[in-house]
């Protein structure tokens, strides 16, 4: 029974949008603090805006490939589209309860990115969508996470670290986002139309070499930011330690092509990153 209900929290965190709202709490949560902004309700919308948003684009996904026997999100989306509608729908009213109570605060500076979620995923054969559009999905994905977990805090921040720490700070993230996102690319590259996503035109073994490239530079300028801000360095090694991790995941991946190292071991990474920082404080 145990076993059960195990393997059951791993399928909902990896396929029912609970890693990837985890892991945005984890990023958004470290950033805030390093850049001083710390407002537990845009920490709560960074949560349930993610868990919804992600809800409602693979709704959509779903529903546009009805038959679709592959792809894990949507089989799981399909399988548990009850249960994933409830939360999805909770989630959502409460991320804009959040929105409308701090819209003077941090609420008007998300109009740009909801309006980005919405025309995100297709609406069947009327709007095939933004991430349709050949060389915009990756983008897209990078820009709003970033600003997201980022951007937003530390143009909120009263007390902002010195230009060149906040610059690294933010370049690291973006390196570290950008790796995963074209992880799940690479992972999805069999499934997607040929051609369309950066791993499919270089080739997996030369996809895997740019996201570890790009894990091992935003370890480097974590390692950098903690020389410069003392304070951090247990958060700048902690950026170390995933980054080993991300490299042994990604190995187990190309070895036996289980989608769950991706979908949730790798994803899932930021919230240890979290965990590190904590003990260290």
């Amino acid at each position: 029974m145990m076993k059960i209900m195990f393997w059951a929290g791993v399928r909902f965190l990896a396929y029912g949008n609970g890693a990837v709202a985890l892991a945005a709490l984890a990023y958004a949560t470290l950033f805030s603090a390093f850049f001083g902004f710390v407002d537990r309700s845009y920490l709560e919308f960074v949560f349930f805006g993610t868990f919804s948003a992600y809800a409602y684009m693979h709704f959509l996904s779903a529903l546009q490939h009805p038959t679709e026997a592959v792809h894990p999100v949507r089989l799981y989306t399909r399988e548990h589209w009850l249960p994933l509608m409830v939360l999805g729908l909770l989630s959502g009213v409460y991320a804009g309860f959040l929105w409308i109570r701090h819209f003077s605060e941090w609420g008007r500076h998300l109009l740009l990115v909801g309006a980005v979620v919405v025309v995100y995923p297709g609406f069947g054969h009327l709007f095939r969508g933004l991430r349709s559009l050949k060389g915009l999905k990756l983008p897209l994905i990078v820009l709003v996470w970033g600003y997201l977990v980022a951007v937003l805090p530390w143009w909120l921040s009263d007390h902002r670290p010195a230009w060149p720490e906040a610059f690294g700070a933010g370049l690291a993230a973006v390196h570290w986002i950008l790796g995963t996102a074209l992880l799940f690319d690479l992972r999805d590259a069999h499934i997607d139309p040929q051609g369309f996503t950066l791993p499919q035109r270089l080739g997996k073994s030369h996809a895997l070499l740019l996201v570890r490239g790009l894990y091992a530079a935003s370890a480097l300028v974590f390692c950098t930011v903690g020389l410069l801000q003392p304070p951090w360095r247990v958060w700048s090694w902690s950026a170390v330690v995933c980054l080993a991790a991300a490299m042994a995941l990604t190995r187990l991946w190309n070895r036996t092509g289980n989608p769950l190292w991706i979908s949730l071991w790798i994803e899932i990474l930021p919230v240890f990153w979290l965990v590190f920082w904590m003990m260290g404080r």
